[in-house]
């Protein structure tokens, strides 16, 4: 029978202006170099991401967005040698949660750019 280890949940609050696309393909790229693989062991991570929900307009904002992503992955198998092991596996679950997510123009090298 397996045992579980779960290591702490980790949680990044940030309030500021921001742009998600950045940060959500350097999460994937890192999920790539590091040989992980979905559900199905693709390692082009196609099936990584099993929730996509977008609510828009909200009881404050009727322009604000809330969007909630889940992303599950595991390690390929790592070779004993270099800190793995055939006792367990390497198994990662984010969940993406943003609220309050508005469209803004900003400036970017001198010109206007209109963030969704």
């Amino acid at each position: 029978m397996p045992t579980y280890v779960r290591l702490p949940n980790l949680e990044v609050i940030y309030r500021d202006v921001w742009v998600m696309q950045p940060l959500y393909r350097a999460t994937r790229q890192w999920f790539l170099e590091n040989e992980y693989v979905d559900s199905q062991n693709d390692e082009t991570m196609n099936a990584m991401e099993i929730l996509y929900w977008i609510k828009k307009g909200t009881t404050m904002n009727p322009n604000e967005r809330e969007f909630r992503i889940w992303w599950r992955a595991q390690k390929k198998k790592v070779p004993s040698g270099t800190a793995g092991s055939d006792f367990y596996k390497h198994h990662i679950d984010i969940d993406w949660n943003a609220i309050q997510t508005v469209d803004m123009e900003i400036m970017r090298e001198g010109k206007k750019e209109k963030n969704a």
